[in-house]
């Protein structure tokens, strides 16, 4: 029990779900995220969309291959989504995101179907490899093999789902949109107003404008999400 189960009182604050009722819930399968920055599909389906009630009626919609996962059909219930992910429901036709909201709780949000080749990822480590090609590693364990492009760690790219490609590059630089991903602003929506990098025995940290008033938070919580404008649908969920 204790190694595919785990008990909701002892579940992390991502998975947002009741303490009380029933003792157990799914662990999340080791895969693209960590244990506490993901969510088990079980627990989107039933918890947090309501499409089941039992994990009979989980598994039956999953098997069926409802279900896919930036694109790719996933039956497992344990399987783990994080942020970013984007989730379709094919009978229903509905597509969601999964974002955090203001109390660090990984929840989905829908957007139109347009937006569902679409996904925005964190650069989070790039590597030379054979052949002068660069492996560019994503905040979500997806990688890819370029010629050449311009970015840095900490930069995102606008990511096609469909055709697995980098469709443009999001520096993380001055007047960047930015999504809070931890920290005392999670779930918030802000520009950067400047990028205070330090030595390596202190962190770094960004100067950030929420509606018009600054706040300073760690660089690493800074997920850029456009230049200007949004590229994908986000939202400040409440």
């Amino acid at each position: 029990m204790g190694k595919s189960h785990l008990s909701r009182l002892a579940s992390p604050t991502t998975f947002g779900v009741e303490r009380k009722g029933s003792k157990w819930i799914a662990r999340p399968l080791p895969g693209p995220h960590s244990f506490d920055e993901c969510l088990t599909l079980s627990c989107v389906l039933r918890d947090k969309l309501g499409y089941a009630k039992t994990k009979k009626e989980i598994t039956k919609i999953l098997t069926d291959k409802n279900v896919l996962v930036d694109k790719i059909v996933r039956r497992e219930y344990k399987f783990p989504v994080g942020f970013m992910d984007v989730i379709e429901v094919l009978k229903l036709g509905e597509v969601y995101r999964i974002i955090y909201d203001t109390k660090g709780r990984l929840i989905p949000i829908k957007i139109d179907v347009k937006e569902s080749n679409l996904k925005i990822l964190k650069i989070i480590n790039k590597t030379m490899v054979q052949g002068s090609k660069l492996q560019i590693n994503f905040s979500d364990g997806k990688n890819a093999l370029l010629d050449k492009l311009s970015c840095k760690v900490g930069d995102s790219v606008l990511f096609d789902l469909v055709k697995k490609e980098v469709v443009k590059t999001l520096p993380l630089e001055n007047g960047a949109e930015i999504f809070i991903t931890g920290g005392k602003y999670i779930g918030k929506l802000g520009k950067i107003k400047e990028v205070q990098k330090e030595n390596r025995l202190q962190p770094s940290n960004i100067l950030f404008e929420i509606d018009g008033q600054e706040h300073i938070t760690l660089l690493k919580y800074a997920f850029v999400v456009g230049k200007n404008k949004l590229e994908v649908k986000l939202e400040e969920a409440k």
